[in-house]
């Protein structure tokens, strides 16, 4: 992740250090240590107003069955918690993977009101407002499951290694699958979906015009 001062700031898969990168310098210099035990394989990070980093820390909120999250401060060198689980923030964060998804997670953005936007693996969404230090839990991701033998309404879809984009009216844009948490099988193809402001996810069923390669 890009941050100020020609910096990239960049994670451990192995364990919750981090690292900065020093485009001017060609160096590497050890970072300030993750809040939680928590490492940054499978997580993304989205940057906030005012140069924070954002992360949310899925291996912590997996072996809590709490959702955990923390931000990073550049010019501080400095992570801080932002979990209602311990009270370093209000509000309700999902969690948004498990083990029987392979510890995945969807992509994260900031949206055009500031917010953080965390899409999971489930069919579960998060939203995190900076200002109020708040969480809140965003809409559930659902589509239309089709095949020669019958049709399934309102099927849980999630986004694991997934694009995400945001879209000029404020509408979000990413690809999903369905996925069973039960065997860890996928079906082959995906599924766009569309959340804006007012409104739940609304997909394209699987096998039609708004379905992508799978």
């Amino acid at each position: 992740m890009l941050i100020s001062g020609r910096r990239i700031l960049a994670g451990n898969i192995f364990n919750n250090s981090t690292f900065t990168y020093s485009v001017d310098t060609n160096s590497w210099t050890q970072a300030a240590t993750k809040v939680y035990n928590d490492r940054s394989d499978e997580e993304g990070w989205t940057a906030l107003a005012g140069g924070g980093i954002l992360t949310y820390d899925l291996f912590q909120s997996v072996a809590t069955g709490q959702g955990f999250a923390e931000v990073y401060n550049p010019a501080q060198n400095l992570w801080t918690a932002i979990s209602p689980a311990d009270g370093s923030a209000s509000g309700v964060l999902p969690v948004l993977t498990s083990p029987d998804l392979g510890f995945e997670l969807g992509p994260s953005m900031r949206l055009q009101d500031g917010r953080a936007f965390v899409i999971g693996a489930n069919q579960h969404t998060a939203l995190y407002n900076q200002a109020a230090n708040s969480w809140s839990a965003g809409p559930d991701i659902h589509g239309i499951l089709r095949n020669p033998f019958g049709r399934v309404q309102h099927a849980n879809f999630g986004a694991d290694d997934a694009p995400a984009a945001l879209m000029p009216n404020g509408a979000r844009l990413t690809c999903s699958r369905r996925r069973s948490e039960s065997n860890h099988q996928q079906w082959r193809r995906g599924s766009w979906f569309r959340h804006h402001q007012q409104h739940p996810f609304h997909g394209g069923p699987a096998g039609l015009l708004g379905s992508l390669p799978g």
